[in-house]
């Protein structure tokens, strides 16, 4: 047996594609690799090489390339022996066919394994031409490594039946071409699947948990919340993210969710993340993951970095309130137990936040809008290439720390104690508004307060004193045109007072350093030291028309911000006051100018009401198979193959 071995090891080392083979193949991985940097430029093709969409490609080729090698490895050992008639030789000696049979799988073993290495150190060197860093480049290899012998340990065991049955030729189309074919066909059938995930995984990225805290953030619990959130983005953590934001709440109680341009009215449902994880649970490929090889080699394959698995995962979900609310629907209490949780586990404090009590006990809370905060403030955007905006803003590059800045820079400065004091003594004593802010607060008074005061105070700031008077005539108007008596009395009391409202007021210091807080957040992002005169010209050109969008998001914010902190104040640890919604529905029904306003105020603004109870879900993205479970699976159906496929050397007849 030992001479057989050796006479094996012999033919295998003497045959140039022995090492031609793995080296050619590697070398092209080389090539692809080196064209892509050539073409793009070390700094963009380092992204595309970490992107979601490239490892699919990359991994799709390594795995092809590994079954490929693998086919022309175990076909040498298996044939190339017989073509040389050493076969008669072995039947004459005293040899048994275990011996023989075991002899060529160990034989395998041996070559299979300084293939995949010399086709890894190709890998390795096309990892340093990216250039990834020496650690990481190491890491990616071992991966591919890796994943290349378990290519191997499954094409050994198919080897190890098909050898029984067909010619050399057939041989490699079964070992290489029927598994590659295989997989493939399981990628269609997991597109749909495949797509429901992304889609889903990008809609959670627009939908995280980011609060407004009730008071100037000076224990950084805003900075752990992102922080945490920011870990969790990058990697399988579980995401905290609303199910369903109230928009669409809204457009599927109502039935809003229609195209208005078409002929015919079809209503579609909005779907929340609740449903569109189902749709993958429940999908034809969740029951059939398991025959698909590539479950397996991909957890190995990115093993190195987990980030990168956020195309070929399943998802699931914990509904926060299967167990408990966040706040009692019979009591109006906050749940303890669950807020404990959130802030273990999230470092998200919801004491901490503002919060607001409707009449039916629902807890609504204020968050960033992340859409329409990226689209005035992430300037970032607009140094990336249409190709990256596109396929390669993946959700792990995302990061939320933006957020944490701005709650730091500017929503600390409209929460400081004296400005808080200052707001409120203007709108309960100046504008006699307390009759309106407390006790039972129809929810339509507050969004027709926040509108009348962002317009004044939004050409305040911008020193436009034209528009402002317009506001107030426009109150003047409404006085008298409303017919809803509630609103009508609201407009005749804003008529009243909005006398007293002067554009000079507006321009008081205390008023304008909000604006000067806004213009210090938007000019710490860019550095100046080193442009032009020219140069500076053009950027203050271009920030000035940023500037005028971030001040219109800036006065909306501002007076939700006073307004609901002061509808969600808690004394002797209740809430003192409750708002009331059931006027939304009516007063969103009544006019255009109404329905565009919830747009302006709701959709469009930088910061949205989030609902906190029956509304919360746990994302969990996980891969369909963990690489300690596939690795185990893998050499678990080789040996199986390896053990049937000798049963049946054992009774072939020799030919």
């Amino acid at each position: 047996m030992s001479a057989f071995f050796r006479m094996q090891l012999k033919i295998y080392f003497r045959l140039a594609s022995s090492y031609i083979s793995p080296l050619v193949i590697g070398g092209f991985y080389i090539i692809l690799v080196t064209c892509v940097r050539l073409a793009i430029g070390a700094s963009d093709v380092q992204r595309i090489l970490d992107s979601n969409q490239y490892i699919e490609l990359s991994a799709n080729f390594c795995m092809i390339a590994s079954f490929v090698i693998s086919s022309f490895v175990t076909q040498t050992f298996f044939y190339r022996y017989k073509n040389e008639g050493i076969e008669y030789l072995l039947y004459s000696k005293p040899i048994k066919r275990k011996q023989i049979f075991f002899t060529n799988i160990f034989a395998s073993i041996i070559g299979l394994i300084i293939s995949m290495a010399l086709m890894s150190t190709m890998f390795f060197i096309s990892q340093l031409i990216i250039p990834f860093t020496f650690s990481k480049a190491l890491l990616s290899t071992l991966s591919f490594f890796g994943t290349g012998l378990l290519c191997a340990a499954l094409a050994l065991g198919i080897a190890a039946i098909v050898q029984n049955f067909v010619e050399s030729k057939v041989f490699q189309i079964i070992v290489s071409i029927i598994p590659i074919l295989g997989i493939m066909t399981l990628g269609f059938i997991k597109f749909s699947s495949g797509t429901d995930v992304i889609q889903t995984t990008y809609q959670a990225a627009n939908r995280p948990i980011i609060l407004i805290p009730n008071s100037p953030d000076l224990k950084g619990d805003s900075s752990n919340a992102v922080e945490n959130l920011n870990k969790r983005i990058r990697s399988q953590d579980d995401l905290l993210i609303e199910n369903q934001s109230i928009a669409n709440m809204l457009e599927n109680q109502e039935k809003l969710a229609f195209n208005p341009f078409s002929k015919t009215f079809k209503v579609e449902k909005r779907e929340s993340i609740k449903e569109l994880a189902d749709k993958v649970k429940k999908s034809f490929y969740s029951h059939i993951y398991w025959s698909n090889f590539k479950e397996y080699y991909f957890p190995t394959f990115t093993a190195y970095d987990k980030n990168l698995r956020n195309w070929n995962v399943t998802l699931n979900y914990n509904i926060l309130d299967n167990k408990a609310s966040v706040i009692n629907k019979e009591t109006g209490e906050l749940n303890k137990d669950v807020i404990s949780y959130l802030k273990n586990k999230y470092n998200l404090d919801i004491n901490n936040q503002i919060l607001v009590k409707t009449t039916d006990n629902d807890l609504y809370s204020l968050g960033y809008n992340i859409s329409n905060f990226k689209d005035i403030f992430d300037w970032d955007r607009f140094e990336e290439k249409p190709l990256f905006s596109i396929g390669f803003n993946d959700i792990q590059n995302r990061n939320f720390e933006n957020f944490d800045e701005f709650t730091k820079k500017v929503i600390n400065k409209i929460l400081e104690k004296k400005n808080v004091d200052l707001i409120k003594v203007a709108l309960f004593n100046f504008l006699d508004l307390k009759s309106y802010l407390t006790g039972t607060v129809d929810a339509v008074n507050a969004l027709e307060i926040i509108d009348f005061l962002t317009g004044l105070t939004k050409h305040a700031l911008l020193k436009n004193k034209h528009e402002f008077d317009l506001v107030k005539t426009k109150i003047e108007e409404r006085a008298k045109s409303e017919k809803d008596p509630n609103l009508k009395k609201l407009f005749e009391h804003l008529k009243s007072k909005s006398s007293s409202l002067s554009y000079d007021l507006l321009q008081s210091p205390d008023f304008m350093q909000y604006s000067a807080t806004l213009d210090d957040y938007i000019k710490a992002r860019f550095d100046t030291k080193e442009l032009s005169e020219i140069q500076k010209t053009r950027l203050n050109s271009y920030i000035s028309i940023m500037r005028e969008r971030a001040i219109t998001a800036f006065s909306q914010l501002f007076w939700t911000i006073n307004i609901f902190n002061i509808v969600g104040e808690k004394q002797n640890g209740n809430f003192a006051n409750s708002l009331e919604t059931k006027n939304i529905i009516p007063y969103l029904s009544q006019s255009q100018e109404k329905f565009s306003k919830f747009n302006k105020n709701y959709k469009q603004s930088i910061i949205k009401v989030v609902k906190l109870n029956d509304n919360l879900i746990e994302l969990e993205r996980k891969n369909y198979i963990e690489t300690p479970t596939s690795i185990g699976i893998t050499l678990l159906v080789s040996l199986t193959f390896i053990t049937l496929g000798y049963l049946q050397f054992e009774r072939k007849n020799f030919k």
